[in-house]
């Protein structure tokens, strides 16, 4: 039997059926490859404003610390996303975010 497919989201109660699906904890956080790098990169910046393309100047450094990962410019928009889901970075749109 296999899993669906929950992209590091744990679920409250176990896997089963009527189970709600909860945000990543800062435990769950760390499954999704690449998030605590990105946030870091994030923090780096030290900046309470930020925008993608000053992300994207990270790109060779995250690439160089996941070299399996051959799509790192959506990798770092799809680690935007799960940072902003779990509410360490707030999106106000036009590519420009702010550190929660």
């Amino acid at each position: 039997m296999t899993r669906p497919f929950h992209s590091g989201f744990r679920l409250a109660g176990g896997w089963g059926r009527h189970r709600l699906w909860c945000l990543p904890t800062s435990k769950t956080l760390a499954a999704h490859e690449g998030t605590l790098d990105v946030l870091n990169v994030v923090r780096g910046l030290g900046k309470g404003e930020f925008t993608l393309a000053e992300v994207y100047a990270f790109a060779g450094e995250l690439a160089r610390l996941h070299p399996r990962n051959r799509f790192v410019q959506p990798k770092i928009r799809l680690q935007l996303q799960v940072l902003r889901k779990t509410g360490r970075v707030e999106f106000l749109g036009a590519g420009r975010y702010r550190v929660a």
